[in-house]
């Protein structure tokens, strides 16, 4: 499982960062913890609904970390419908790991 970190302002600057660490490629299972975010722009959301995109098509999971005026954009946006967010990131890889186990790669096939 890959936890992936987020602070400050994520914006029309910051977010190709946050999307060519996305781009890289990403175990079964992330966990995106956005609880140290102060600003969450268009231009982060538009990279959170890619990689939504992204890991759906490749069958991967993905979850949030996300304080409650994040949450209140991923609303507006529909993104809460389509990533699980939680309140904390103890709470994001629980349920991550419980949801979606590891699976065995032959399983792919």
């Amino acid at each position: 499982m890959l936890i992936l970190r987020v602070s400050g302002d994520v914006d029309m600057a910051t977010a190709p960062r946050l999307q060519r660490d996305l781009d890289l490629p990403l175990p079964a299972c992330a966990v995106l913890d956005l609880s140290r975010v102060t600003f969450l722009g268009a231009a982060g959301l538009q990279v959170l609904e890619a990689a939504t995109g992204r890991a759906q098509l490749e069958h991967r999971r993905i979850g949030l970390v996300a304080t409650s005026s994040v949450l209140r954009l991923l609303r507006l946006f529909a993104l809460h419908v389509r990533l699980p967010v939680y309140p904390r990131l103890s709470d994001a890889v629980r349920e991550i790991t419980l949801r979606f186990p590891a699976r065995n790669p032959e399983s792919f096939s």
